[in-house]
């Protein structure tokens, strides 16, 4: 598999399963929400966006007999559902990413002594390194009443095998009504002009998470991610996507573990609604790749075709 689908593949399991972590199903067709610890919150904003920042977007890969597509089934609608399915499929099949928090020990990590605190974050087989040092804007880190706002602030760094990121942030807690707001950027060391802004807002048991994409300084898209747990217990997804000016949505929907249902929607454009196979890469005697690894999109008109990943 080539690394850049490799590590779209591990940002969407350590998105995916860190948000299973904040959902519940509670018998019913409502979802439970617990609040996440900001360590959680942490750690998945700085590790999408690294995976972002380092893999920019898995192009679109695989041969497209465009003739017999339905209309306005484009090789961007094609990459997008690509996109988006692989972090479903990761949702469904991975497991949750694990996450440790320590304090800085200046005898090991020296270069990175002047921060408090650690997180060790080992996700699909990838391990980063958080070293950051939280502030309190208030009184945020001593006792506080429960009506009490809490402020604070945040920088650090992010290091993923010889990248290097640096990330800054905020955190407001407002107890009386049940809120927490977490803003937190991630800046490319070697590209400081492109960056990543996760927006993540928990609101009367509601949790949202908000990209915004810039490059050279500027903003070219943003993606908005919602969830919900069926009454099977499957997973409902779907991504909100805005690029220059135009917004798109893509919702996904498990039938089960290896075929999904899709619906793409776009300004100006007639929505398109598919069936989606996983196929798995099949090796032969020698190691020799008899089938690469792909999904079969099955449109509405029953032509189907084969995208590789």
């Amino acid at each position: 598999m080539k690394k850049k689908v490799l590590i779209v593949m591990i940002l969407s399991l350590v998105l995916v399963a860190t948000l299973t972590a904040f959902v519940a199903c509670n018998g019913s067709d409502t979802t439970r929400t617990a609040r996440p610890d900001a360590t959680q919150v942490y750690s998945i904003s700085a590790v999408s966006s690294v995976m972002y920042l380092s893999a920019e977007h898995a192009g679109y890969e695989g041969g497209i007999a465009s003739t017999s597509r339905p209309e306005g089934v484009t090789e961007t609608t094609v990459t997008d559902v690509k996109t988006y399915l692989l972090m479903f499929e990761d949702m469904l099949t991975g497991g949750a990413p694990k996450i440790t928090q320590t304090a800085v020990d200046p005898t090991i990590d020296t270069e990175y002594a002047d921060y408090a605190t650690k997180l060790t974050i080992t996700v699909g087989g990838e391990t980063y390194a958080m070293y950051y040092t939280e502030h309190a804007k208030n009184d945020a880190d001593k006792v506080v009443d429960d009506d009490d706002e809490i402020e604070t602030t945040l920088n650090g760094v992010i290091v993923y095998g010889t990248e290097k990121y640096t990330v800054s942030g905020e955190k407001e807690i407002d107890p009386q009504d049940s809120e927490t707001e977490i803003v937190f950027t991630t800046k490319s060391i070697d590209n400081p002009t492109d960056y990543i802004i996760v927006e993540q807002e928990i609101e009367r048991n509601e949790i949202s998470y908000e990209y915004t994409i810039v490059e050279n300084g500027r903003e070219v898209s943003k993606k908005e991610v919602e969830y919900e747990t069926d009454r099977n217990g499957r997973f409902k997804v779907e991504f909100e996507i805005e690029v220059n000016g135009v917004e798109k949505e893509v919702e996904v929907t498990a039938i089960d573990d290896n075929s999904f249902r899709v619906e793409y929607e776009q300004d100006g454009m007639q929505d398109l609604e598919m069936t989606v196979t996983k196929v798995a890469e099949e090796i032969g005697e020698g190691g020799i790749v008899i089938s690469q690894a792909g999904f079969t999109f099955t449109y509405k008109n029953g032509y189907s075709e084969f995208v590789a990943i």
